[in-house]
């Protein structure tokens, strides 16, 4: 961790020039402070704007939705939110859960997650860890969709989902939870936050412990001796410190840890079995300063992920044991300034940057191949320079706003050396691939009106673009449970879209919102079948495949019945078709005209919510998918499904708090991956898992059913 120690010293030697610049400010000015509670807004426009006021297409989830919906991780809540689509297959035990945005795709690194501004997807995978985000510590969650890379650059090409995370308060409390409930599930946790003299601190520990269950069902074939539960054993801290800097400033510092172990379903002879640890550590640094009349923003954050897989297979009766090894950094900065011109306009203009890298190996233990190892190394730099200016129209009718941003990035360093001779070498003499950069340019312009006190109209146009991750360039074998070959060659795609939106409000009690978009991406990246006859399993290659046509369709609709009583209800129509296949030779399928995989074309949900003068609180929610397709050539389908949730709380005695959670009230049986199928009153593979003495569980995702949990607070 000697990069986290480096940047432990850098945050050290910036607040101490902050600390000695708030130091002479005349603290005797009789102003408001710039920084006092006001109802939501939205930052991830990179400048405060009321929830109201926002140009683009934007929900905010609150501590209250939150709770409501009985959110285990951050990911469940954001189910209800139209134009979303999450993965999480194994519930409380799913190891790396996905979301995506506005028919992306399952490519997970199309969406950008951030966390408190700050960028959080790996350079390797795209992935965001959506486990390692305690509840208990998030203020609310603002998703803003449609292309962002014109303020938040590579990734944001679905949208931008920025998890606002909770500040000291001013008088010390404490809150402990204790939780118990099916698969063997409990987990405790302990916030406490406050002020100390002139130091503002809050911290959260969770410890979290399931016994998981088996995703194998009863009457498959695929159930074998070897079959175990999935289980989950995790450690969560965060930490964070703001000494009072004076009233026209802010400074936080952050620390969080995220220690994490699962088993995976399958044990052959290692104890341990298919196992998996991930152990991350993060540092923030936050600065806010108002100088004048412009407000300043420096982010400095350092990532470190040690991550640990211990794999064994049984193929054609040879028994292999190798353990995965990788160390992931992430680390970067963000400054920008904005300054007020006019009584109407603003103008927010900076820079930021980031650095990934990865140093992987596969070191092989038992079988064959003991004593050999396969190597995977990259680094990725990314750039970017941008500018905004927002202005109200007349009469307060409404704002514009119209930006841009260039981005340059490079990959360097990359290598990939197979010494088991499974796959290919990189191309160079020591395995390596040739360096590369890229650039790139992102426009966007918005435009909310007023047309009444109950209506709103909102137009957006933009561009967004994504330079390929590591993973695809750099290295071969197993990503999102296929085997895939490098391919160095990749580049960047890109999309436009178009977005028009109404909102209307017939009544104080409801409200009305509808969006259209379309999209057209360039070089979209996406998985293509190379070698179907590659053993254990067929070899996919991901390429740029040229043209790709998203349309879809958004409304949502929120009423109060009562003062205690409200509900919703929201859907997605979405149909995401390549228009234009790039075919590299006479082998290569056709794919214009089919469906992008795992994206369904429609979705719903509904909710009831009730909070009672009693101190009831409770949410009846239910979740609709469609069927979708699993694989490229769309051969194979996932079923629709529907489902029921039910969360109830209540206050006792004061400080204290009950609440009892039911996640698929009904038990219904459903799957989100591709492996399983209901044929008749039986679940089938309906993939070859190459052989059959080799069982391949990595893919199984039968949903767990039925979970029950209930929960004791106590607030001091």
């Amino acid at each position: 961790m000697h990069t986290l120690f480096r940047s432990m010293v850098l945050a050290v030697a910036v607040i101490a020039v902050a600390l000695t610049g708030a130091m002479g400010e005349n603290e005797d000015e009789e102003e408001t402070p710039e920084f006092e509670e006001q109802k939501i807004v939205v930052t991830a426009t990179r400048t405060p704007v009321e929830a109201g006021e926002v140009t683009a297409s934007t929900t905010i989830v609150t501590r209250d939705d939150i709770e409501a919906s009985g959110a285990k991780k951050i990911d469940d809540a954001l189910r209800l939110v139209p134009g979303l689509d999450v993965r999480r297959s194994f519930g409380a035990v799913t190891m790396t859960p996905t979301v995506s945005m506005r028919g992306m795709g399952n490519e997970p690194g199309r969406t950008l997650v951030m966390i408190d501004g700050i960028p959080a997807n790996k350079a390797d995978t795209g992935n965001f860890q959506w486990n390692r985000i305690d509840p208990e510590v998030v203020e609310r969650i603002e998703v803003v969709r449609g292309p962002t890379s014109a303020l938040w650059g590579s990734h944001a090409m679905g949208g931008v989902i920025n998890i606002i995370t909770t500040d000291p308060t001013d008088e010390p409390e404490v809150t402990v939870d204790a939780e118990i409930g099916s698969l063997d599930t409990n987990e405790t946790r302990v916030l406490a936050r406050g002020t100390a003299g002139s130091m503002g601190y809050r911290i959260t520990a969770s410890l979290l412990n399931s016994g998981g269950y088996d995703p194998v069902p009863m009457n498959s074939e695929e159930r074998t001796e070897l079959t175990t539960k999935r289980d989950a054993e995790e450690f969560i801290l965060n930490a964070r410190l703001s000494p009072d800097i004076g009233k026209k400033g802010r400074l936080w510092l952050d620390y969080s840890l995220f220690d994490d172990k699962r088993h995976e379903g399958e044990r052959i002879q290692d104890p341990r079995g298919l196992f998996r640890q991930f152990d991350t550590q993060q540092f923030n640094l936050l600065y806010d300063q108002k100088v004048g009349s412009a407000d300043l923003s420096l982010k400095l954050y350092d990532i470190e992920e040690d991550y640990f897989w211990n794999r064994e297979r049984l193929r054609r009766g040879s028994y292999t044991r190798y353990e995965v090894e990788v160390e992931r950094t992430e680390r970067g900065g963000l400054l920008q300034g904005s300054h007020k011109i006019g009584s109407r306009g603003r103008l927010t203009a900076g820079f930021d940057f980031k650095h990934g890298e990865v140093d992987g190996a596969d070191n092989y233990k038992e079988g064959p191949d003991a004593g050999l190892r396969v190597i995977n190394q990259g680094k990725q730099h990314i750039v970017g320079a941008f500018a905004q200016y927002e202005r109200g129209l007349a009469g307060d009718r409404g704002r514009f706003v119209v930006g841009g941003r260039f981005d340059w990035a490079d990959i360097s360093d990359g290598r990939f050396v197979d010494e088991t001779g499974f796959l290919p070498n990189g191309p160079l003499e020591d395995g390596g691939w040739p360096d590369a950069d890229w650039s790139s340019f992102s426009p966007k312009a918005g435009l909310l009106y007023h047309a009444s006190d109950k209506t709103d109209v909102r137009l957006n146009v933009g561009r967004a673009f994504r330079p390929p991750i590591l993973d695809d360039l750099f290295r071969s074998g197993i990503f999102r449970s296929r085997y895939y070959r490098a391919k160095a060659d990749l580049e960047p795609e890109s999309v436009w879209t178009f977005e028009a939106g109404l909102e209307h409000r017939p009544s104080p009690d409801t409200t009305l919102r509808l969006t259209g978009y379309v999209s057209d991406a360039d070089d979209f990246f996406y998985a293509i079948l190379v070698d179907p006859d590659f053993d254990p399993r067929p070899l996919y290659e991901r390429r740029n495949v040229a043209e790709v046509k998203i349309t879809g369709l958004e409304g949502d609709v929120e009423h109060q019945f009562s003062r205690t009583c409200g509900g919703f209800l929201n859907f997605t129509l979405n149909k995401s078709v390549i228009t234009r296949f790039k075919r590299l030779s006479e082998s290569d399928p056709d794919l214009t005209g089919k469906d992008l995989e795992f994206t369904p074309r429609w979705k719903a949900n509904v909710g009831l919510r009730y909070h009672g003068d009693s101190g009831w609180r409770g949410q009846l929610t239910g979740r609709f998918v469609d069927d979708q397709f699993a694989n490229p050539d769309n051969t194979a389908r996932i079923d629709k499904y529907f489902v029921w949730d039910l969360t109830a709380r209540r206050k006792v005695a004061g400080a204290w708090e009950v609440a009892v959670e039911v996640r698929n009230l009904f038990d219904k049986d459903f799957v989100e991956d591709d492996y399983f199928e209901l044929v008749g009153d039986e679940w089938t593979s309906r993939t070859d898992p190459g052989d059959p003495a080799s069982p391949l569980l990595g893919d199984v995702a039968l949903d767990p059913g039925r979970v029950i949990s209930f929960v004791v607070r106590r607030r001091f």
